[in-house]
């Protein structure tokens, strides 16, 4: 599942982590960034290297990190020690933290940046009339070491392959998009005219006056993977953090709140616990007006937390999709916030994870011959779930097709013990590897099936009879369902029709899905297939709950959600 977050460098550390957490290794996290940072040690590398800031896409390349579950306290180091370098000791200091990391090809990258570094790093001095020790050491103090190596990459290298060199580094998936490559400034107006003059200036305000308005300058160029990010995501989500430094530059710029109005994924803004440096006085209700005048929030949910400030839970009248959830006080808790994220997503509320039955289909939605991995992991996580709910695998297909996917995941078998396989066209019930019921009994005419045959094997199609002749199902090259429909030989009074995206099923019952509804009478349903249209549509239709899954990855995140739950 591909999720696009709009960030800064540490409000989403805590939704980095929840996804995560809650979602299992198949959330792939893209965070949409500004780089206009320019306080700190990151404002002077900006100053050095005539860069963007580097402080939030390194920052958030660390949470990537640390949400996968990686630890090593020397990666720690880079990222989060803040030395007091000296000029006379700069490359030695820098060196010597680059030294302890763990062995990689990259190493020799950020050494040759840390040389870089201090040939501008003395140019910069020579050039600015910055001659004694204590004039230059003052500007190295609290300084963070990674932000010499992302700066200066940004400037060998630029930002796109910085990110990728850092990817490689620190082993991750994740990614992340910078709204534009154009080395602009952020400044900012206020009510009663001060002028915050840089970014640093906006997120050190704490007060002292109300912003109006924000200015970047010069206009940014809209990077086009901010843009394809947004396109091509599964659900966006705006974290919370700092609005004018974070969130509002990256909205304004050029198309993105476009393609974010225009983007078809699950759309979700996560209010604040409490005001931020850059917004005090600004209620929950006020930021959103911000955020108004670039996306329309029609479209989005919105998740408050029950345990922030009265100014940020009070409820926004004007939008019905409104989702409280007790996220902790302080920074929201990692578990807590992705929870509330999915349950959302999946439209999941604790009615549905405390008293439901769970029904799956089984190919395309838990398994996939082509990613035996994932369709391993899902069955054991049915496993986990069947411990608290009902768990159902409701399928077209064969039980000998089931249980040798089951075989080939685990060796045994064992990983389908305890739950009710409904196959043969969803007609026989099977627990344990034994018969336990049957919808119906009757059986296509062994004529029937040899004239099937013949046809099949005429016209190179492939074909399976399955559930002791209930089921005759042709699978058919794409696009071609209809003509070979018409030309399937007389089946007498046995129902012929089309089953998932390229199947046909002959039976004499016109077995469906929906006939397990009937016959079992769940009042308490949830029902998740891939093929809204084909075979699961009545079944989606007639359960309390459907979701509708295009791939075996996305009903992991599911899986691992309702296990968390």
């Amino acid at each position: 599942m591909d999720v696009t977050v709009l960030s800064g460098g540490s409000g989403s550390d805590s939704l980095i982590k929840g996804l995560v957490q809650v979602g299992g290794k198949e959330v792939k996290i893209t965070n949409l960034i500004n780089l206009y940072d320019d306080g700190k040690s990151t404002g002077f590398c900006r100053k050095v290297m005539n860069v963007l800031g580097p402080s939030d896409l390194r920052k958030v390349q660390y949470s990537q990190w640390c949400a996968d579950g990686n630890r090593s306290d020397a990666i720690t180091e880079l990222y989060e020690s803040r030395p007091d370098l000296t000029f006379n000791n700069f490359v030695n200091t820098c060196e010597y933290i680059v030294n302890n990391l763990p062995r990689s090809y990259e190493k020799t990258i950020f050494k040759n940046c840390i040389m870089i570094f201090n040939k501008h790093l003395t140019k910069y001095f020579n050039d600015n009339n910055i001659e004694d020790d204590e004039s230059r050491n003052a500007c190295l103090e609290s300084f963070n070491v990674a932000n010499v190596i992302y700066s200066t990459l940004f400037k060998t290298h630029g930002i796109s392959k910085t990110i990728k060199i850092f990817r490689s580094f620190l082993k991750i998936e994740h990614n992340v998009v910078v709204n534009s490559y154009t080395n602009s400034i952020l400044t900012a107006n206020c009510k009663n005219g001060y002028i915050c003059k840089c970014e640093s200036d906006i997120v050190e305000l704490n007060g002292k006056d109300t912003i109006t308005n924000i200015n970047i300058d010069p206009n940014p160029t809209t990077n086009i993977e901010a843009l394809d990010c947004i396109a091509k995501c599964d659900m966006i989500v705006i974290s919370c953090g700092t609005p004018f430094s974070s969130i509002l530059p990256t909205l304004k710029t050029l198309n993105i709140g476009h393609e974010i109005n225009k983007s078809k994924a699950r759309k979700i803004i996560i209010m604040n616990n409490e005001y931020d440096t850059d917004s005090i006085g600004f209620s929950s209700d006020d930021i959103i007006t911000l955020y108004r005048k670039y996306i329309d929030f029609n479209n989005f949910d919105i998740l408050v937390n029950a345990d922030a400030s009265e100014s940020h839970r009070k409820p926004i009248d004007r939008f019905t999709h409104n989702h409280i959830f007790e996220m902790g006080k302080g920074e929201h808790r990692p578990i807590s916030i992705g929870f509330g994220v999915f349950s959302i997503y999946f439209d999941i509320n604790s009615t549905i994870l405390n008293h439901y039955s769970y029904a799956f289909d089984f190919d395309g939605t838990l398994y996939d011959n082509e990613h035996t991995k994932i369709s391993e992991d899902n069955l054991t996580l049915l496993q986990k779930l069947r411990f608290k709910h009902t768990i159902n695998i409701v399928s077209g297909n064969s039980y000998e097709h089931i249980m040798n996917c089951g075989n080939g995941c685990s060796g045994n078998g064992y990983i389908l013990n305890g739950i009710i396989v409904w196959a043969d066209g969803a007609n026989n019930e099977y627990k344990n590897g034994k018969l336990i019921s049957s919808i119906s009994d009757e059986s296509i005419h062994i004529d029937i099936i040899d004239k099937l045959i013949e046809f099949c094997i005429e016209n190179d199609l492939f074909f399976e009879i399955r559930g002791q002749r209930k089921v005759f199902t042709i699978k058919c090259p794409r696009g071609g369902r209809q003509l070979i429909k018409r030309d399937i030989p007389n089946v007498g009074l046995c129902h012929i029709r089309f089953n998932g995206k390229s199947s046909i099923d002959i039976s004499i019952d016109n077995p469906d899905k929906d006939m397990l509804y009937k016959q079992q009478q769940f009042e308490t349903l949830l029902y998740v297939g891939d093929s809204p249209d084909g075979n699961d549509r009545n079944m989606m239709e007639r359960s309390a709950h459907s979701i509708t899954i295009d791939s075996v990855s996305k009903t992991n995140v599911l899986l691992n959600y309702l296990t968390t739950g």
